[in-house]
């Protein structure tokens, strides 16, 4: 049985829908609110606080892979001087970035601000820098070490939340 000939999920209208929404609805608020985008693992909550809305490349590197426009975006970045080993994630965000009408739901709204927690992976730093490049807005890193050990390492907790700024010594 070829691949092709599998039924398709019935959810997946409503998924396309769901995220078709989310993305609109992120486009419009951008018009309003200051927009970072974000790693996993960074402190969305004190953003949204601030009134600062939050989106995910990641997650959009995702959807593109999902809606088949990867390979012609990854291609995009490729062609600009980024490396074809790159996160596939990253390129194909990028790729949306350089070219957003051959992105789905033409790229994600410009950012404002860049915040990157580099406790996931080795690309996302070099991702996000590229982005502030790209984009010419500020970069923040939070530099999250490895925690090894439960429970968390005290040095580890007061390390990160001085550089949140909450931390006095």
């Amino acid at each position: 049985m070829k691949t092709d000939e599998y039924p398709r999920l019935q959810s997946l209208k409503k998924i396309n829908r769901l995220m078709t929404l989310y993305y609109v609805q992120r486009k419009l608020q951008a018009r309003l609110r200051p927009l970072a985008y974000v790693t996993s693992g960074a402190p969305v909550e004190i953003l949204e606080a601030m009134g600062i809305l939050t989106l995910y490349p990641e997650n959009y590197g995702a959807l593109c892979g999902a809606r088949k426009a990867a390979v012609g975006l990854c291609q995009t970045a490729e062609a600009q001087g980024y490396p074809p080993d790159l996160c596939s994630y990253a390129r194909s965000h990028i790729g949306a970035a350089l070219a957003p009408r051959e992105a789905p739901l033409r790229g994600m709204p410009r950012p404002d601000i860049l915040v990157c927690c580099n406790n996931i992976c080795g690309t996302v730093l070099k991702w996000y820098e590229a982005l502030a490049d790209l984009y010419d807005v500020p970069l923040f890193v939070l530099d999250v070490p490895y925690q090894r050990m439960t429970p968390v390492e005290t040095h580890i907790v007061e390390y990160v939340a001085e550089q949140l700024g909450t931390c006095k010594k």
